[in-house]
């Protein structure tokens, strides 16, 4: 057991590292780095770290959880020239309509009254 996780269980006075004693099941227990201090030793190197050429699991779980998606560079000019496409389309059509509405008011004969 680690010190760093040690824990001393004021109850019973047994040492354990979960949130309960595995005795007492007691909940009230004090850490044993308030008595017995630590010198800052040298972090250790987990075996898991060792290899270099793998990749941690938080950076794999990061990747799932963040896909980022390579996309080639003829996509993304395909992707942008679709917008653009559809831009223009959407503006001709606006277009369209505006002269449309002016030229049916301009048809329509004006009522002056006389019959």
């Amino acid at each position: 057991m680690h010190l760093s996780v040690a824990r001393l269980c004021l109850d019973c006075q047994e040492i354990h590292e979960g949130d309960r004693c595995p005795v007492c099941t007691s909940e009230a227990f004090g850490f044993m780095t308030r008595w017995v201090k630590i010198d800052d030793a040298p972090a250790r190197v987990s075996p898991h770290e060792k290899s270099a050429g793998r990749p941690s699991k938080v950076d794999s779980y990061r990747q799932l959880l963040n896909p980022t998606p390579q996309r080639s560079r003829t996509a993304r000019w395909l992707r942008k020239g679709g917008l653009v496409v559809a831009a223009g389309y959407l503006a001709r059509w606006g277009w369209q309509i505006a002269a449309d509405h002016t030229r049916s008011q301009r048809e329509t004969p004006k009522d002056d009254g006389r019959s």
